[in-house]
């Protein structure tokens, strides 16, 4: 997964692999101040998520597969093969 990410303090992600829990998925500083990253080992499957920029809980702006959440919001959606 990589974020971009300007000015953000920490980036983290949550979904359903880490049951919703973003600080067992902080996301690294990749080289910049803007773009994070994080390497996870999913299995085949989908999977909805969730970027956590300091504190606020965000879509992927750069996923358009996204599908609606309870809480009225989107959960960006990733399917490993």
């Amino acid at each position: 997964f990589v974020a971009h990410a300007p000015g953000a303090g920490r980036v983290e992600l949550a979904g359903d692999f880490n049951n919703w829990q973003p600080d067992i998925t902080p996301m690294t500083l990749n080289g910049s101040d803007e773009t994070f990253q994080t390497l996870l080992p999913l299995a085949p499957g989908r999977y909805r998520y969730r970027l956590v920029i300091d504190g606020g809980w965000h879509s992927d702006p750069f996923n358009n597969y996204v599908e609606a959440n309870p809480f009225g919001e989107l959960n960006s959606v990733v399917e490993v093969g």
